[in-house]
């Protein structure tokens, strides 16, 4: 007793009394939670609340949402697990282009020609513009036919069952066309028909192009590629120079700082070229439908050799915008003169019968209908009509004035972009001779440092670049003249 007094006056509690009975009840509570706590076999098992007090159940609570808050914890980190293991799986197939291939697989190494070719066959696009051109082809052959004739049977009854044979008609019926509607019917025909060639050549031409471009940019890549191998290797060579020179003295920590600096420069550079390389194989795959990278083999690409008149008339040759436009005023032209027939009277419709009669004589008759324009003199239908030739006229100057204009337009950007190049390749060549009889001298009279040496063969490197860079500007140009000429290789341009 006396050491429980001791511990209510530790504690603070005025009254033995009162801290005697918080003791027992804080036994007794924990005791019965303790009962509660083994009746509880799982974390997620159901607690009857009846049997126990208000703090039993506050503690009873207290003790499952421990168990559940460990059981959600354990669960939460087996997701993470799962997520470090699978999410970088689907990260690196999302990212499919910017992977390098596979160095196991062997490249194919195919000409420009074979890609544009494979890339033509494996393109679905191609293939349904085509199907439609087929359907338009059997449409047409379809189209500017005469109606098939109608039969007649008339006068038949029950009556033939009943008492005999009385009587018996038999008919042909027959609408004949109007005047201009077999023409008319055909040349829509028609239209449809070279619309949708129209659309499969143009995609055609654009589908080359694509291939085509991506095929000079890969050959400027792998160029590039070269150099920029090159420019680390001299980069890794004029650091190590720096640090032998900032140890002696001859150079400050500046030079020093700025040389690691250029050699990251250059070694980020080297992985950018290797990545854009990489995309463009695995589009160039993509588009010719190959399993295995692509290497195309490219030639030197040749320059524009025919005039500015001579490219104008060979455009408008082979656009089919303008076989199209030509086709519609056709069209427009029939429509015309089919509204202008109208005013002519025309049957309507031929019928001959012939009659089977019992009691009397066989016997045929031929009918025959007119329609008579009395009432409906088509005036306006033939003044527009009349009105759409006069428009297609101005539709086909209109088509050849925008093809010319294209065309232009395309000519005098790969004409600046030619001018630019030969200029600068001759003053970089120039530059170049220079820099390499100072580079030669230098070595030979150790006139200047070793790092400047190294400078001037860095700025032999990024002139390359730019001559390969502009080279492949000029024949993206020559790609897209080519394409603005309706032609899907430009080698008719470079005759």
């Amino acid at each position: 007793m006396s050491a429980l007094n001791s511990q209510c006056v530790q504690l603070g509690n005025s009254s033995p009394k009162t801290c005697q009975m918080s003791t027992e009840q804080s036994h007794l509570r924990s005791s019965r939670v303790g009962d509660v706590s083994r009746r509880i076999e799982g974390p997620f098992e159901p607690i009857s609340l009846r049997e126990i007090t208000q703090g039993e159940r506050r503690e009873t609570l207290g003790c499952f949402k421990c168990q559940f808050n460990n059981a959600f914890w354990r669960i939460f980190a087996v997701f993470g697990v799962m997520c470090c293991v699978f999410l970088p799986n689907s990260f690196a197939e999302n990212s499919e282009e910017t992977s390098f291939p596979n160095p196991d697989v062997s490249p194919v190494e195919i000409d420009e020609a074979r890609a544009v070719e494979l890339g033509l066959e494996h393109s679905r696009e191609l293939a349904l513009l085509q199907s439609n051109i087929t359907v338009a082809r059997h449409r047409l052959a379809s189209a500017g036919g005469l109606e098939n004739p109608e039969l007649r049977v008339r006068d038949l009854s029950t009556h033939y069952f009943t008492e005999g044979f009385d009587e018996l008609q038999l008919g042909v019926r027959w609408t004949p066309p109007r005047p201009g509607w077999l023409s008319q019917s055909e040349q829509s025909s028609r239209v449809e028909l070279e619309e949708r060639r129209v659309r499969a050549q143009r995609f055609q031409q654009a589908l080359s192009r694509k291939i085509r471009r991506n095929c000079a940019t890969l050959a400027m890549l792998e160029k590039l590629l070269h150099l920029a191998q090159e420019r680390l290797n001299l980069e890794t060579e004029r650091l190590r120079i720096i640090e032998g020179l900032v140890a002696h003295g001859n150079r400050s920590v500046v030079y020093f700082t700025k040389a690691k600096m250029w050699l990251a420069e250059s070694k980020n550079d080297l992985s950018r070229i290797e990545k854009k390389r990489n995309v463009v194989l695995r589009r160039l795959q993509r588009l010719t439908g190959v399993d295995t990278p692509v290497l195309v083999q490219t030639e030197e690409p040749a320059e524009l050799s025919i005039p500015l008149e001579e490219l104008l008339r060979l455009a408008l040759e082979s656009r089919p915008e303008t076989r199209l436009a030509v086709q519609r005023r056709q069209l427009a032209l029939d429509q015309y003169e089919f509204e202008r027939y109208r005013l002519i009277p025309w049957f309507s419709m031929i019928e001959a019968n012939y009659h089977l009669e019992k009691d009397n004589p066989d016997w045929g008759e031929l009918m025959v209908g007119f329609e008579l324009p009395l009432f409906n003199f088509n005036t306006g239908n033939i003044r527009a009509t009349k009105q759409a030739v006069s428009r297609k006229d101005a539709q086909i100057e209109a088509n050849s004035e925008r093809i010319e204009n294209e065309v232009i337009e395309g000519y005098n950007v790969y004409m600046e972009i030619r001018e630019d190049w030969e200029h600068f390749s001759l003053e970089a060549g120039q530059m170049i001779e220079e820099a390499r009889n100072i580079i030669e001298q230098a070595r030979v009279h150790k006139s200047l440092y070793p790092d400047e040496v190294l400078e001037l063969e860095l700025t032999v490197v990024e002139t390359r670049k730019m001559l390969v860079e502009k080279r492949q500007q000029l024949r993206h140009a020559l790609l897209d003249l080519a394409y603005l000429a309706g032609l899907d290789d430009p080698s008719p341009l470079t005759k």
